[in-house]
């Protein structure tokens, strides 16, 4: 139906200018500019449920000149199909969960916003509850459509400045409710870069025989939207439609992110879950140096999430980076927030045992480099995934530890860091493996569809498409007849449309418009 994207079970849809029965051409896929822009849409979620994953998400695939092992040029930051690029994900999502997610090319977890997720030592976003997203819902009631928008703000200096998601539905009363969160953009130069070239959207809908727990699980907090998940019970079909970009225009301001604090996070108002308040106890800082505040107590995994826009574990590289942690440790210690009786006798360190590269790495992927240990330390250099995780004494020295270990954790902010804080690597293999370089998880599965740009200053951009599919090798292939509008908004005026096409790739069940 006109304006409208229906990917079914296993199906993925690419956004593409045209479309040659048999062919998949990277350079005739869309290139949407997106940079100081606002991209909206409504979904419609109704029977995904807790396993599902319904998608929207840009990559640079237009630009990704090696075909992949799905011989589509498909990439992504995952690497699904061999093949890794910056990835945006606006949504994973299901009645019970809706993620975004900031994926730099060589950030497979990246840095997420939204809500639900989590494992037995651990809690994802919870920027809302599901007391404001969740079937019945009175704010967004998921059994029924609602809007989605996300804007990516530019600075002074002309770099990204976030990445701001705001999710809308109006009630029965007439009343809009919206539940919004906001990402600081990280590794900007390269978002900035890639939004101002223009990003391939594409549109997923998949589910993982073995769970989707990272998206949708309880957590540690018991706060995440499912307990249980049934994948067998998704539904068939979902449903995109009322595609829109214009201009974000002066004035705009980032919106506020509705947060919860669970499990392993605390702040002045909130005791920790070990029965004691969470003093800031911040030092001033010197110049272009790290400041600190204390967190509470947790495991490693708890640590990772306790941290705010922001801010991240700390991970000295400078000598004088070390002296500003050390002079934080011992500000605590005479607060009486850290001592010499366990577990106030240590403090977590954002770096961790990277298992494919074989090295302690930081948050941000690069490695930790030469250490001052503390005696017999580190303790499992002969099989060092038992104990992944760095931490500091209070004499500055640095012990590896295992996931159940609990600790101090500070967090650091300083004008130059920004936001970068990463699941932790583990999580990650054991929790994303459904989405690893196989190629299983997100499906092989593709549909696009395609725009056009009219010329000239207040014209507008318009899709119309044909359908073609692209079948499972057992399968046929087949041109459908369809139309999609896609318009600009604004100071832009509407257009007259011409046909395009979006690219579809399917399992062994047929995807559709």
């Amino acid at each position: 139906q006109a304006g409208e994207v229906r990917p079914h079970m296993t199906g993925r849809s690419y956004f593409s200018n045209e479309c040659e029965e048999g062919v998949f051409d990277n350079s005739r896929y869309i290139e949407l500019k997106l940079l100081g822009r606002k991209f909206s849409y409504t979904t419609n979620l109704f029977g995904a449920q807790c396993g599902c994953n319904a998608a929207l998400y840009l990559v640079s695939m237009s630009r990704n000149t090696r075909p992949s092992t799905c011989s589509d040029y498909y990439c992504d930051a995952n690497s699904v199909c061999g093949v890794a690029c910056t990835e945006i994900d606006i949504q994973e999502s299901n009645m019970y969960s809706f993620l975004s997610t900031l994926h730099n090319a060589s950030d497979k977890s990246g840095r997420g916003q939204g809500f639900g997720g989590g494992g037995k030592y651990w809690s994802g976003r919870r920027d809302w509850l599901s007391d404001d997203y969740a079937p019945g819902s009175a704010c967004i009631d998921t059994e029924k459509p609602f809007d989605v928008e996300v804007s990516f703000p530019v600075g002074d200096n002309g770099l990204l400045l976030s990445m701001d998601v705001r999710i809308s539905q109006r009630s029965h009363t007439g009343q809009d409710c919206r539940v919004s969160s906001t990402r600081p953009a990280y590794s900007p130069e390269e978002f900035t870069a890639e939004l101002k070239k223009g990003m391939t959207p594409a549109i997923s809908y998949w589910y993982a025989p073995d769970g989707m727990q990272w998206m949708d699980g309880p957590g540690r907090d018991n706060r995440g939207g499912c307990q249980e998940e049934h994948p067998n019970r998704c539904a068939e079909s979902v449903l995109f439609s009322n595609f829109a970009v214009e201009d974000i225009g002066p004035g705009y301001e980032s919106p506020p992110t509705k947060a919860s604090i669970g499990r392993g996070s605390a702040d002045a108002e909130n005791p920790d879950r070990w029965g004691e308040p969470a003093r800031v106890t911040t030092l001033p800082p010197t110049p272009g140096q790290p400041s600190f505040r204390f967190a509470g107590i947790a495991k490693a995994d708890d640590a990772r999430f306790s941290c705010r826009q922001g801010e991240q574990l700390p991970m000295p590289q400078t000598t004088a980076e070390w002296a500003s942690l050390n002079a934080a440790i011992r500000n605590n210690v005479n607060l009486g927030t850290l001592s010499t009786m366990w577990p106030k006798n240590a403090v977590w360190l954002g770096g961790q045992w990277s298992l494919t590269d074989s090295q302690w790495q930081r948050e941000d992927w690069t490695p930790v480099g030469d250490l001052l240990w503390g005696d017999g330390q580190p303790s499992s250099v002969s099989l060092q995934v038992q104990e992944p995780w760095l931490s500091v004494d209070l004499t500055g020295k640095a012990h590896d530890e295992s996931s159940e270990r609990v600790a101090a954790v500070f967090c650091e902010f300083r004008q130059d860091l920004g936001l970068a804080m990463r699941t932790p690597e583990l999580l990650v293999d054991k929790l994303f493996s459904s989405r690893g370089g196989s190629g299983a998880g997100r499906p092989r599965v593709s549909a696009s569809p395609a725009l056009l740009l009219g010329a000239g200053l207040g014209v507008a951009l318009l899709l119309g498409f044909a359908v073609r599919l692209r079948a499972h090798p057992r399968s046929h292939h087949s041109l459908l007849p369809a139309r999609l509008w896609f318009q600009e908004r604004g100071s832009i005026s509407l257009a007259a449309s011409s046909e395009q096409c979006i690219l579809m790739r399917h399992g062994l069940q047929q995807a559709a418009l």
